[in-house]
């Protein structure tokens, strides 16, 4: 359901400039809010996709690990939608290997343009394997789609191993999946 333009008020009754506002959303769900200390927590918790799951990881994980454990669970072949500010080779490698062994069919990224300066061996593995872009982006989403799932993962965390603190929010909506991939896919054929 679409939020109606008068719906769209601020606290202090003053309207929003939604000049620029595509489509917005109105998702009412039941979340599942977990703190993970130990990467092994993962299969405790994300087993099925039923309800949104919050997650703050106390550094257990990172982005790349939470998608190859979602990934390992479905029960079919599934594409990667993603952006973000940085990644590695050694993660690049990590999805090179799940398409050959056919956890993923493709994968398509929208990277920052600092992955050129601080990881270009990086880029260029990835684009020597999968479709992606670079562009001025901060945002780190990823959608996995598959044949009978889809799921939305917005986080703090890049696609490269760290030990900080980082906030994962998944959703299986099917709205919402389909808004941020067809955000990703846009932008990888919209000529600047």
């Amino acid at each position: 359901m679409l939020f109606d333009k008068n719906e769209l008020n601020c606290d202090d009754n003053k309207m929003i400039d939604n000049s620029n506002v595509v489509s917005i959303s109105k998702v009412q769900s039941n979340a599942k809010v977990y703190h993970i200390s130990d990467k092994c927590d993962l299969s405790k918790y994300l087993h099925s996709f039923n309800d949104d799951i919050e997650i703050i990881s106390n550094g257990a994980f990172s982005m790349h690990q939470l998608v190859q454990h979602i990934v390992s669970i479905i029960s079919s072949p599934c594409t990667i939608y993603a952006t973000t500010w940085a990644t590695s080779e050694k993660v690049v490698s990590m999805l090179i290997s799940m398409k050959q062994k056919g956890l993923i069919e493709n994968c398509y990224f929208l990277f920052d343009h600092r992955v050129l300066r601080y990881r270009p061996n990086a880029y260029v593995l990835f684009n020597q394997n999968f479709q992606c872009k670079i562009l001025s982006i901060h945002a780190k989403i990823c959608v996995i789609e598959s044949k009978n799932l889809s799921i939305r993962i917005i986080g703090s965390g890049n696609w490269t191993r760290n030990d900080k603190i980082e906030v994962y929010s998944i959703s299986s909506n099917p709205e919402t999946c389909k808004f941020y991939k067809n955000y990703i896919k846009n932008e990888l054929t919209r000529t600047n």
